[in-house]
């Protein structure tokens, strides 16, 4: 599982017309939803490539969680709410990875729908995820990457 959500988020940070699109440094801008449980080891998938993709926020229910994140990642954002991320910072942020559980997914997901499209990690191979995705393709272009964990 963390192999393929490695080489998901990888296969993006090599398009460089997709870091082109959307930022102006260059890097894939990744927010990630959930910062314990599977978390760790996705960003550990990532290790190794900063020089491609930079942490541009977090959301975690567990105030504990995002107070980590900003001392690990100071430059980044923090919220309890994944929705606060999509309202205050949309144009701000590439790639969304998620680290929640299954049943977050499709929800996560659709309050994307209809908003600037985004390169998905992990919640694309969720069942959940997956029904999401082909509600999303009908009527949306939309990038994802994917992973079967």
């Amino acid at each position: 599982a963390a192999s393929a959500t490695a080489s998901a988020s990888l296969a993006a940070l090599s398009s460089p017309s997709l870091r082109a699109e959307t930022n102006k440094n260059g890097k894939l801008r990744i927010v990630q939803f959930g910062y314990y449980g599977i978390g760790p080891m996705q960003r550990r998938g990532l290790e190794g490539h900063e020089a491609h993709f930079e942490f541009a926020g977090f959301a975690d229910v567990d105030k504990n969680a995002t107070n980590q994140a900003a001392v690990k990642f100071p430059n980044s954002y923090q919220y309890a709410d994944y929705r606060e991320i999509f309202d205050k910072h949309e144009s701000d942020f590439d790639a969304v990875i998620v680290a929640t559980p299954d049943f977050h997914h499709a929800p996560m997901m659709a309050v994307d729908f209809g908003r600037k499209t985004r390169l998905w990690s992990k919640a694309v191979g969720s069942p959940a995820g997956r029904a999401a995705n082909d509600q999303r393709s009908h009527g949306h272009e939309a990038r994802f990457g994917h992973s079967d964990g």
